[in-house]
């Protein structure tokens, strides 16, 4: 029987997973100060376990950070607002002298404001990528106190053909937009071709939205849009991972949800819940993979909204209270920005320099069942709220679209593939399976017996390359995992023990 289950596996298994890695990599920690438990690390969303992986580099990481990975997962470069690091861990050729003004410290961790610094795709050259970034210039007053706030949009192109393959930069600092913008808040979102991005950004104090295009004949401001309320605080923006709705979120406006045409770029306002948690401040939000459920923070609160109820601002439940745990006193553990992974979880870093990250473990599910963890991830140095400012790089043309007007593009085929691991899995185990349908395409994971019966079954989400199923109390013996899309169809064996 076992030679039999081997000879099977040996026959379906293919160990080349062709899947799209480009936000595997978190990139976070302090300059390596000696001797004080500082450093760098990385947390990889290789597979089913965020690994945290000590390294020596040359870039210190804070709150304004970017980075990106090819689509088999290599370590391309990373920013922190100031300069750029390449592959080898050093500043990269011409990486240095990003405009980095207030708030912005050159000679260590770079762009103190989270989101101020995204990174995009060159959609006419493989090789190349932008990097858009702003930075604290002027001054302004108003009645809660005085700050500095961006006056341009800047971009800066790399060119990974260059230097052996390291990249290069070639451009910098080159102003795109010369207006007063709110603090950070930059997001972005695939255009509805599948190859175009949208870069939507806010105006300082305003309601006001700028949607500009990227495509291979450049960058272009499409829309100056009024909607929704004008700000001038720090927080967080996001899309929705099927890139229908775009969130913005803050202690002063609170949450603004709408709906996002990714064909014209063009917002509409959807719903609105007011802030009323002063005076505890809350900066960080996320979407779930499903894009039903926003999950917004406080310092000591998380709470989740759910988009298909007919009242969102009624939908708010609680689903997380700060335990008052200190990281050495005074490094309590509080909440602060929030990030969707790679692994379908939300991850909430701390407000001030600890060893750990609390976890959202099912994100789609409503209420309690998200299951919210306290210090779920400790990693090996002191960190400072630097989630990187990850786009659904693998968000996928909207098929029949009126826009998706590319006849000439060859879209690269990709065979539908899925790993299973561990495999033999124990009966009341995990089992993680990996795949590489990704986009807004939808999917079905079933696991079946060799009659054909399905034994559990599961959608997957527009953004998670993996989903994990709790193994029943069933017979051991030689299931199968099958995977069905709109387009295609695989399957692998499964022994159960």
């Amino acid at each position: 029987m076992k030679k039999a289950l081997l000879l099977s596996l040996l026959f379906f298994c293919n160990n080349i997973l062709s899947a799209q890695f480009e936000n595997r990599l978190w990139m976070m920690g302090y300059g390596n100060y000696s001797g004080q438990g500082y450093g760098g690390f990385n947390i990889d969303f290789i597979s089913n376990q965020p690994d945290t992986i000590s390294i020596q580099r040359a870039l210190d990481i804070g709150q304004g950070t970017s980075n990106i990975c090819d689509k088999s997962g290599n370590f391309l470069f990373a920013t922190n607002g100031a300069k750029i690091m390449d592959a080898s861990n050093q500043i990269m050729s011409n990486g240095f002298g990003l405009t980095c003004l207030s708030d912005c410290d050159t000679s260590t961790d770079g762009n103190f404001v989270h989101q101020s610094n995204i990174i995009i795709p060159d959609p006419a050259d493989s090789n190349k990528f932008y990097i858009f970034y702003t930075t604290n210039e002027d001054p302004f007053t108003f009645p809660e106190g005085a700050a500095l706030y961006p006056a341009h949009l800047y971009y800066a192109v790399v060119d990974m053909s260059l230097n052996g393959g390291l990249g290069a930069v070639t451009l910098k600092n080159v102003v795109l937009l010369n207006q007063h913008l709110n603090i950070g808040k930059l997001s972005a979102c695939k255009h509805a071709n599948g190859r175009d991005w949208w870069l939507v950004l806010q105006k300082f104090n305003a309601p006001i939205y700028y949607s500009f295009l990227i495509s291979p004949s450049g960058i272009q401001l499409i829309s100056t849009l009024p909607c929704g309320m004008g700000g001038h605080f720090p927080g967080t923006t996001s899309f929705s991972p099927d890139g229908n709705h775009y969130l913005s979120y803050d202690f002063f406006q609170g949450l603004q949800v709408f709906s996002f045409d990714r064909c014209s770029g063009v917002l509409s306002p959807e719903a609105y819940v007011a802030y009323v948690d002063t005076p505890d401040l809350g900066f960080g939000a996320s979407f779930s993979p499903n894009s039903r459920f926003i999950y917004t923070t406080t310092v000591s609160k998380i709470f989740q909204y759910d988009l298909w109820a007919s009242n969102v601002a009624a939908s708010k439940t609680l689903v997380g209270l700060w335990d008052g745990f200190y990281d050495g006193y005074p490094f309590g553990t509080q909440f602060f920005f929030t990030g969707l992974a790679r692994d379908g979880k939300i991850y909430v870093v701390t407000g001030n320099g600890t060893h750990y990250l609390h976890r959202i473990n099912q994100p789609d599910l409503a209420g309690s069942a998200c299951d919210f963890q306290q210090r779920f991830v400790v990693v090996p140095t002191w960190y400072w709220r630097s989630i990187p400012n990850h786009p659904n790089y693998q968000l996928a043309e909207v098929q029949g679209s009126p826009c998706d007007t590319l006849t000439n593009i060859n879209h690269d085929y990709v065979k539908l593939q899925i790993e299973l691991f561990p495999n033999p899995v124990k009966q009341g185990h995990k089992l993680f399976i990996q795949f590489n349908k990704v986009g807004a395409e939808s999917a079905k994971i079933e696991i079946i017996d060799q009659f054909g019966k399905i034994i559990l079954s599961a959608n997957t989400s527009s953004y998670s390359s993996l989903l994990e199923f709790q193994i029943p109390d069933i017979s051991p013996g030689l299931y199968f995992v099958k995977m069905n899309t709109e387009k295609q169809s695989t399957y692998k064996p499964l022994i159960i023990l």
